[in-house]
C-alpha cells in the first residue's frame, strides 16, 4: 500500500471510496435515504474541485492523501487542514476533515499510515494539535481513541431529517507521527 498526495485524476477513485465507505459505515446510523442518494458523479465533481484548489506546495496548509493498492486502485483517503471550528481553534489548530477506507482494506494499518503522513505534513506546516468531528455511533470512534483522541466536545447535526450526535476528539500531532 502506497500513501501519496492526491493528484488530478484521483477524484474518481476517491469518490468511490467516499460513497462506498459511507454506505458500509453509516447504514443504520444515517437515514438510508441520505446514503442511497449519494452518487459517484457528485462526489467525483466535489473531489476534482478539492484537489484543484490545493496549493501544489502545500502552502495553504491543506492536504489530501490517498492510499493506493498494489494494483493502483485507491482503497482509502484522508484530508486535513486548518481547524474550521471557531470554538475549538484555540485548543486544536488543525482538523482532520475526513478519513475513509474501504471495508475490504480495514485492519491493514492504512488508517494509521494515512494519519501519520497527515501529521508529518501538518507539523511541517506549523500545526501542533488536531481534532476531528465523528458521529458518536461511528465505529471509528475507537480508532481515534487508539490514536490518542480524547473527547473535547459534542454537537448535534441534522442529517436527512435525523438529529445525530457528533463528538469532537482531539490530540497532539506528535502522538500520531509514527505509523506503527
Amino acid at each position: 500500500m502506497q500513501i501519496r498526495k492526491a493528484a488530478e485524476g484521483d477524484e474518481k477513485g476517491i469518490a468511490v471510496v467516499h460513497v462506498d465507505s459511507w454506505k458500509e459505515t453509516y447504514r443504520g446510523i444515517i437515514p438510508d435515504s441520505v446514503l442511497d442518494n449519494r452518487t459517484y458523479e457528485r462526489q467525483e465533481k466535489m473531489w476534482k474541485n478539492a484537489i484543484a484548489s490545493l496549493h501544489p506546495d502545500g502552502s495553504d496548509g491543506r492536504i489530501i492523501l490517498v492510499a493506493e493498492d498494489h494494483d493502483g486502485s485507491i482503497a482509502g483517503f484522508a484530508t486535513a487542514g486548518k481547524n474550521r471550528s471557531d470554538e475549538y481553534r484555540d485548543s486544536f489548530d488543525a482538523e482532520l476533515f475526513a478519513i475513509y477506507i474501504l471495508q475490504s482494506a480495514h485492519k491493514k494499518g492504512i488508517g494509521r499510515r494515512l494519519t501519520a503522513e497527515l501529521s508529518r505534513f501538518l507539523v511541517e506546516k506549523g500545526y501542533e494539535s488536531i481534532m476531528v468531528w465523528v458521529l458518536k455511533d461511528n465505529p471509528a470512534v475507537r480508532f481515534y481513541a487508539r490514536l490518542g483522541g480524547r473527547p473535547v466536545g459534542k454537537r448535534t447535526e441534522e442529517i436527512g431529517g435525523a438529529e445525530l450526535e457528533e463528538l469532537a476528539l482531539g490530540w497532539e500531532l506528535e502522538e500520531t507521527l509514527s505509523d506503527e
